[in-house]
């Protein structure tokens, strides 16, 4: 009995033994492949991807397409310098989210759960982003969108924690090109008292014309009428010529590219252009409009609202801006076939400012981890193409002074010379 208990005590200690120097093996183990899975990582020299939503077909394609051909030459840019990112390219992995917010949530999901991207470079139309950085944030990626200006996600305690955007609000461009309009118009003799204002039922606009309204409160200018029209009009003569029967001293137009093409067409056959004022603020690729309207764009009191990136190199403002730009120009000279547009506007500008946001953040935190990107978004201090943004904790788009400085209104000249009226 006492020989059998011992032999029982001797096997246990026996398993107890075995077991400690298993467990210990594996914790060795363990070790050797952290060890090993970090080398790997900092080693690891295979390219970083950056997923990326825009609106590629559809309505809004004509402002995706040319944020994509801003993307790709970013790129192709830092693919081409020697320190890359952390020492790796980065890989582009685009979707199409056919001009629609459900597709941008489809799409986002599919490059965090499928492609297992780094960041989401997108979405690229003002009615995708909002639940493009809400859907960011249930997925915990950092997503940098192009157009940040409706929502109340973007600033303040109602932050979207993963969502950031490079883009003021709208308010601000509202704000800046009404401004501007009525300065010119000024030093031409003419003091605005009344406005007349017509918008597309689209967010964007719409947060446009209340910069506008905002702009016309601070200044006791009266708002005769808000007439709206849907984005699939392809007609405004009726509209345009409700406004002109007010006889407003101003006339301002917040639109899409189809629409607001349609609108100032309107005015031109119904002779306004040239003798009532009209202030075109809308987000507009400018070359194809100018291209659209062609003699239309040179009347003298015809006004169209840029970022001060669209007119460059045309216009060299002086400003910190240039440099960023002349990168782009540069960068669009050495791979013409990468962007694969025949020319930029500045829906290009804020695609290379998206990529360089996102790489720079990736080089600051020194990882690809998502949540250390997420926090060296947000200590973002950058000087793009488009505009200057400067993220913080409740900060995740530029802000509404610094975006309202460059929404400036340009006056088209003969043969295509550009020229923005002097405050």
């Amino acid at each position: 009995m006492l020989t059998t208990r011992k032999k029982l005590l001797g096997r246990r200690a026996g398993v107890i033994t075995a077991t400690a120097l298993g467990i210990t093996l594996a914790l060795t183990a363990c070790a050797s492949s952290s060890t090993t899975s970090s080398s790997t990582a900092s080693t690891d020299k295979s390219p970083i991807k950056i997923g990326v939503d825009l609106s590629l077909t559809g309505p809004i394609a004509f402002a995706g397409v040319q944020e994509y051909a801003g993307m790709k030459l970013a790129a192709a840019a830092i693919n081409a310098s020697k320190a890359k990112v952390l020492g790796r390219k980065i890989e582009l992995v685009p979707t199409d989210d056919t001009s629609t917010p459900d597709q941008s949530v489809l799409n986002i999901r599919k490059l965090v759960q499928q492609d297992h991207v780094v960041a989401i470079a997108g979405p690229g139309s003002s009615n995708s982003t909002v639940v493009g950085a809400q859907t960011a944030s249930t997925l915990q990626v950092p997503l940098v969108a192009l157009p940040s200006t409706t929502g109340d996600i973007w600033e303040g305690s109602k932050v979207a924690k993963w969502g950031f955007g490079i883009a003021g609000n709208g308010s601000a461009l509202g704000n800046g090109c009404i401004s501007s309009t009525a300065a010119a118009e000024k030093k031409d003799g003419t003091t605005i008292k009344t406005i007349a204002i017509g918008e597309e039922t689209n967010p964007g606009p719409q947060s446009y014309v209340a910069g506008v309204k905002q702009w016309a409160a601070d200044n006791n200018v009266k708002v005769l009428t808000t007439l709206d029209w849907a984005g699939d009009s392809t007609s405004l003569t009726t509209q345009m010529s409700q406004l002109l029967a007010l006889k407003p001293d101003v006339i301002s137009i917040s639109a899409l590219q189809a629409t607001d093409t349609l609108a100032v067409k309107a005015l031109d056959q119904l002779g306004a252009l040239g003798k009532t004022p009209v202030a075109n603020c809308s987000a507009i690729t400018l070359s194809t409009f100018y291209q659209a309207l062609g003699a239309t764009a040179q009347k003298p009191h015809f006004y169209t609202q840029i970022l001060l990136a669209d007119a460059y190199p045309a216009i060299k403002t002086g400003q910190a801006n240039d440099k960023e730009r002349q990168k782009v120009v540069d960068a669009f000279a050495k791979y013409p076939a990468v962007a694969g547009v025949p020319n930029l506007s500045n829906f290009a500008h804020a695609g290379w400012d998206t990529i360089q946001v996102i790489t720079l953040a990736i080089e600051r935190a020194k990882s690809t981890d998502g949540n250390k990107v997420r926090l060296a978004l947000e200590k973002t201090n950058y000087v793009g193409a488009q505009n200057t943004m400067v993220f913080g904790p409740t900060q995740h788009r530029a802000t509404y002074e610094d975006y309202a400085k460059i929404a400036h209104v340009v006056v088209f000249g003969p043969g295509g010379s550009l020229s923005i009226p002097a405050k």
